[in-house]
């Protein structure tokens, strides 16, 4: 038999594994930089899916209610406009609900003079530091 005079090469040399390390560092880190800020960008539109939800809530409620049964709970000036800071199921979020009526006159003889409410709902809630607001509006006419 015949022997090799060089010596076998089982493993890697100290050089070739620190390049390797350092080129994988150089692909990871802006991975994780990525999903880190995939992670942020969720947990904002989590929250503001909340807080519309939480609007449309409330709109559909005094939709559903009619206009009739709004004007006595929300114009006295006393409960204006109506402040939850605490919604049952959502502690981080406060709600706000302004109701006020609107004076609009179309050019009949006589004058055309419609009872609307315009009804604005406002979600806040603090995302890293932050005070983030959605605000829904819609308008109710009286029958």
């Amino acid at each position: 038999m015949i022997k090799s005079i060089l010596p076998a090469r089982d493993g890697y040399t100290l050089v070739e594994l620190l390049i390797a390390v350092t080129l994988l560092g150089m692909i990871a880190v802006p991975v994780l930089a990525l999903f880190v800020g995939s992670s942020s960008w969720i947990t904002g539109a989590r929250c503001r899916s909340t807080a519309l939800n939480l609007c449309r809530d409330r709109i559909e409620e005094l939709r559903s209610a009619g206009c009739g049964e709004v004007i006595p709970s929300y114009l006295p000036v006393d409960s204006f406009p109506l402040i939850e800071d605490e919604i049952p199921g959502y502690p981080d979020f406060r709600r706000d609900t302004a109701v006020s009526p609107l004076q609009l006159e179309w050019g009949t003889d006589p004058p055309l003079r419609p009872e609307v409410l315009m009804v604005e709902v406002t979600v806040s809630w603090e995302l890293r530091g932050k005070e983030n607001r959605e605000t829904l509006t819609c308008y109710l006419l009286a029958p």
